[in-house]
């Protein structure tokens, strides 16, 4: 079952939010984030059992912030902006993976693909 209520999409009982518009070239949830540097720190903190993924799998370390399915990307000019969830973790160690093969140090970093819903970013990536 999927329905729109406002700015969120109901997927079964998951609440996601809506990605800005596929004209959109750009959002003001785009960000502009040094790929190795976020890369590293995301990796850090989420990726508790050091298997360089980011799954249900990896535990939380008690009495750290480590492994709580929550990290801020500080963009390039101090922003903060927060991606919780551990689908949304994945996409984004996914898409700095990409950003960091392709050989860049800095890229803009689109919260379209981040928060991407996983029937569309399967359908876009096989395309």
């Amino acid at each position: 079952m999927r329905r729109g209520i406002g700015l969120l999409t109901v997927v079964g009982c998951c609440v996601l939010p809506i990605a800005p518009p596929l004209h959109s070239q750009t959002s003001s949830r785009d960000a502009v984030v040094n790929v190795v540097a976020t890369l590293d720190s995301l990796i850090c903190d989420e990726d508790t059992d050091s298997d360089l993924r980011i799954t249900i799998d990896d535990p939380r370390i008690e009495g750290t912030s480590r492994g709580d399915r929550r990290f801020t990307i500080r963009t390039a000019d101090r922003r903060g902006f927060d991606v919780a969830g551990t689908y949304y973790l994945s996409n984004l160690l996914q898409e700095l993976k990409l950003a960091q093969e392709s050989g860049v140090d800095s890229f803009r970093l689109s919260a379209e693909r981040i928060f991407e819903a996983p029937a569309e970013r399967i359908s876009r990536s096989i395309r």
